[in-house]
């Protein structure tokens, strides 16, 4: 219930991890080092394209309620699916921001080609 959803906090899944675009602008994800989570190579290059891109980064540790509250986007990055748009969580449901997710795709394809 959402009463509980202050007590639960956002984590990287086993084999993805998580962003969203907050309220502000924000590109924000969770911060492996301070929850105890393995680096995400995804997370990593998505949090340098955003950069690229003008938009302010934040890693943090964030509470569902927070996310639910202020969150005006969601994605779920791997290295085998890119970005892809996560529609609710929950009971809330989230829009589909093409040209956002099209930007954040292009700007990662830079982002790698400039590490190869």
């Amino acid at each position: 219930d959402d009463a509980s959803d202050a007590k639960k906090f956002i984590l990287d899944g086993p084999n993805w991890a998580i962003a969203w675009r907050r309220n502000d602008g924000t590109f924000c994800t969770p911060c492996w080092r301070k929850l105890g989570l393995l680096q995400s190579t995804s997370c990593t290059i998505a949090l340098e394209a955003a950069r690229k891109i003008g938009m302010p980064v934040e890693e943090g540790v964030y509470r569902l309620d927070e996310v639910k509250q202020h969150a005006t986007a969601l994605w779920a990055m791997s290295t085998t699916r890119d970005l892809v748009p996560v529609v609710s969580l929950g009971t809330k449901d989230f829009s589909i921001d093409e040209k956002t997710r099209n930007n954040l795709l292009k700007a990662m394809d830079t982002v790698v080609d400039e590490h190869d």
